[in-house]
């Protein structure tokens, strides 16, 4: 056997492909450890940068800081549970706001882009058109008829009108006292859907009562918008930046139908005005997109710490990429570093 083998491994070729395997092996496991090296150096670096500049990629420094209960008006019962996965019942409870599903909906916050007022004959036409709501008999005057419509649901606004006495507004839990996941991108976010189809309905019931002269309901229903805009700015996630630019936007565009039509005492609009100092979109924005990048390194640090670099090869949840889960294993280290020290010198 011994000669066999010794006269084998006389055969040129198999010496030089034997050396090549060798070879090529040992530049991998250099290659290796070089991007390892690489990639350390490079993230200790961009979090040096980051840290000089006073800056944290710690999540939980990032968050804002809790707020009483009994100051929190998104601790209501009426919207306590809307952004949990188990409060269903709550999002259904308030999906009775909803004006409807048409595509075709009038326009409902031109006023404050482009000073156009709201039609409330075509919205009159579209809710008629929507099966979810009764159909008076028309009066002559949209205002009115839309209004009967809508005070159907009143025992759903009455309970966010008589909380106003609560000037903060978080979603509960917030978020300091939840249990973040490791992948920042799987929070669940069940409730902007819902609080947009209510920003839709109060924002249109805030102008019908306008256009009708009743400043208290006008004015409260604007006041309803703004605590929901400030509940979703509040949330550490862009999206929810988006969220509540969007429900101020119909919040402002309520207040310039109020202005229009002169509705409204010195000390109404004293109120509004010392609720609107309360924004500061700049800061939200800033913590926002602070937030989403240590979230972002955070799930990456995860996803190198659990094995789970397979979900790095695809769009897909980690539970979902048990099929690279072997392939993810051969990745360097040191790869996931240089892409973490990318991404906070792209956003820093």
């Amino acid at each position: 056997m011994i000669s066999f083998l010794k006269n084998f491994w006389h055969r040129r070729w198999l010496r030089v492909v034997v050396y090549t395997l060798v070879s090529l092996l040992l530049v991998a496991v250099l290659l290796y450890q070089w991007i390892n090296w690489k990639g350390a150096r490079a993230w200790q670096a961009a979090q040096d940068r980051y840290s000089a500049d006073g800056e944290t990629l710690d999540i939980a420094k990032l968050l804002p800081q809790p707020i009483p209960e009994v100051q929190n008006y998104g601790a209501i019962p009426l919207l306590r549970d809307i952004a949990l996965e188990s409060g269903s019942d709550a999002r259904h409870r308030l999906g009775e706001l909803e004006l409807g599903s048409s595509s075709e909906r009038p326009a409902l916050a031109d006023g404050v882009t482009r000073g156009q007022a709201i039609d409330l004959k075509a919205w009159e036409k579209w809710l008629r058109a929507e099966e979810r709501w009764a159909l008076p008999e028309a009066e002559g005057n949209p205002a009115a008829t839309i209004l009967q419509m809508l005070k159907s649901k009143d025992e759903v606004v009455k309970p966010l009108v008589a909380a106003l006495d609560r000037r903060g507004c978080r979603w509960i839990p917030e978020w300091e006292d939840a249990a973040l996941p490791g992948n920042f991108f799987a929070i669940p976010m069940p409730h902007y859907q819902p609080v947009q189809r209510m920003a839709r309905y109060l924002c249109l019931r805030s102008v019908v009562a306008a256009q009708l002269g009743d400043a208290r309901q006008a004015h409260d229903l604007v006041r309803v918008q703004l605590r929901l805009a400030q509940a979703s700015l509040e949330d550490p996630f862009l999206i929810g930046e988006l969220v509540g630019a969007a429900v101020l936007k119909m919040a402002m565009s309520s207040i310039w139908e109020i202005c229009r039509l002169h509705v409204g005492t010195v000390d109404d609009f004293r109120v509004l005005s010392e609720e609107l100092a309360e924004f500061d979109l700049h800061a939200a924005v800033l913590r926002a997109c602070r937030t989403e990048l240590a979230g972002a390194v955070g799930t990456l640090q995860w996803l190198k710490s659990a094995n789970q670099k397979g979900a790095l090869l695809m769009a897909a949840e980690p539970k979902q990429s048990s099929q690279l889960d072997r392939l993810g294993r051969l990745i360097p280290s040191g790869w996931v570093d240089l892409n973490m020290a990318t991404l906070v010198d792209l956003e820093h």
